[in-house]
């Protein structure tokens, strides 16, 4: 017995001088980026929800500058907001491996394009794009508009109530609905549903994902599957995320076949056609490769433009002379007729574009990227070596003070144009270079034209007490909600 715990001792013993001599090592190389020590085999002390990981990077930051080191287990991160940094990565063809972290996502967005690097990435990435070409957002504008309408129905419901409203209950089956239809072209109607079991499991598997990309310990499988209580909530949301795209994609395979179109054997594919066309009509593309882009981009297309949206309206029933201003020019741009409304009238206004910029500032909808370093990268006189994960945070990059005046306000004026604009990438809400947001275009655009529509028949109202705590999962979080109240113009 005696025996086996000294052989116990002995190999502890060998891991802990092994994860010394790393940590030193890696410390020597980096000894002019401050850091905290970190714990033997745990590193830095992390929280255990999405909400204090928000209060973390905070006191890192206010520590130890826009850059920091930080290890999570044996991994080593570099924490950023420093945009010269930032630009580094982003712009570079050779830094755009995700990080470790995505893995966690792999179970749901498998080896797609969100997640995906080198040739398959490339392919792929080349592959969707067509599916966000000018001219097929023009196609999708009528359907933003139509959508528009029952939101503004449902919304007037309330509005006749005089009753608190949680946003995000209303624009995730908008935005939902949206992107099933635009992309994927089926037409759910779901805005009338009570409940969508999807919508509520991506929000659950999103919070749990976060909270394992910071964990030492629920980063492994086999750890989470035996230790963690989530780990069955993971597994049913995944199955219901599953089955969501499995329908869209059969409805879909089902059309064909009533068109008598072979979507395994087409010759060529027509430029500019609806996403699902391009991924079902390429013979290369396997049936789980068009199941992993429908994951991929049903989430892009509907939590980001959701989280986007959901914060705007909270953010602007704080501030009515913002939102009278944005009214007075949509009422001249329309003449206040909302069936006037074009895609070249909505790319028309100067203000209505300011808003959206800073409500894409003021409350990054993703509030942080991360990629592997491939290769060394030297900044200055400090050499960040390969292998490293650089852990961007946009949210703070975009309240920094170096890059804006008074960061804490919003205020649309920063982003007039006779006004100093932030360093290019200061300035990253869909990232930047190779890896940007194949979607920013669509998602602008159906930001603007909802907004639009909502300002044009609503004042949104502030709920007196309201309180706002920002978590951090695969897209900002808000702990109390997005409560508003809203009234008919």
């Amino acid at each position: 017995m005696s025996a086996l715990i000294g052989l116990v001792v002995v190999i502890v013993l060998i891991l802990f001088l092994d994860w010394c001599y790393k940590v030193y090592k890696r410390n020597k190389q980096l000894e002019k980026v401050p850091g905290p020590w970190p714990i033997p085999f745990f590193g830095y002390k992390l929280p255990t929800n999405i909400f204090d990981f928000k209060h973390m990077f905070d006191e890192l930051i206010g520590k130890y500058g826009k850059t920091c080191k930080l290890y999570i287990g044996e991994s080593l991160h570099i924490i950023t907001c420093d945009a010269n940094l930032i630009e580094q990565v982003m712009k570079s063809n050779v830094h755009i491996k995700r990080s470790k972290s995505y893995d966690m996502a792999k179970p749901w967005l498998k080896d797609g394009l969100i997640v995906s690097a080198g040739d398959k990435w490339k392919q792929r990435r080349k592959l969707c794009t067509p599916s966000f070409h000018f001219s097929v957002l023009k196609d999708f504008f009528t359907l933003f508009k139509r959508s528009s309408n029952t939101l503004i129905e449902r919304l007037g419901e309330q509005a006749d109530k005089g009753v608190e409203i949680d946003a995000r209950e209303f624009i995730s089956k908008f935005s939902f609905e949206v992107i099933a239809e635009s992309s994927f072209g089926t037409r759910m109607n779901v805005q009338n549903d009570e409940s969508l079991d999807y919508i509520n499991a991506i929000d659950k598997y999103t919070k749990i994902v976060s909270t394992r990309a910071f964990s030492a310990w629920k980063r492994f499988d086999i750890l989470f599957k035996l230790f963690s209580e989530d780990f069955k909530t993971h597994k049913s949301s995944l199955d219901v995320i599953d089955g969501m795209s499995k329908i869209i994609i059969q409805n879909k395979r089902d059309e064909c076949e009533n068109m008598n179109v072979d979507v395994g054997n087409v010759p060529e594919i027509k430029k500019n056609t609806s996403l699902i066309n391009q991924l079902m009509h390429n013979a290369k593309l396997p049936d789980e490769g068009v199941q992993e882009e429908t994951n991929n981009f049903l989430f892009a297309g509907y939590d980001t433009t959701t989280t986007a949206l959901s914060f705007t309206l909270f953010e602007l029933s704080k501030r009515l002379d913002v939102q009278e201003k944005l009214y007075e020019e949509i009422k001249s741009t329309v003449n206040n007729d909302y069936s006037k409304l074009t895609h070249e009238n909505v790319y028309s206004m100067k203000y209505l574009d300011q808003v959206v910029k800073e409500m894409l500032r003021f409350r990054s909808p993703i509030p942080v990227i991360e990629r592997i370093l491939e290769e060394d990268l030297k900044l200055g006189d400090i050499i960040y070596p390969k292998g490293v994960t650089i852990t961007m945070l946009l949210y703070w990059l975009h309240h920094h003070e170096d890059y804006y005046h008074d960061p804490e306000k919003f205020d649309p004026e920063r982003f007039n144009s006779d006004n100093p604009q932030p360093p290019t990438f200061a300035y990253v809400p869909f990232s930047a270079g190779p890896r940007n947001c194949i979607g920013q275009k669509y998602a602008l655009m159906e930001l603007k034209t909802v907004l639009t529509r909502i300002i044009m028949e609503f004042v949104i109202e502030p709920v007196v007490g309201a309180k706002l705590e920002l978590g951090l999962a695969m897209v900002l979080q808000s702990k109390y909600g997005f409560p508003i109240k809203i009234r008919k113009r």
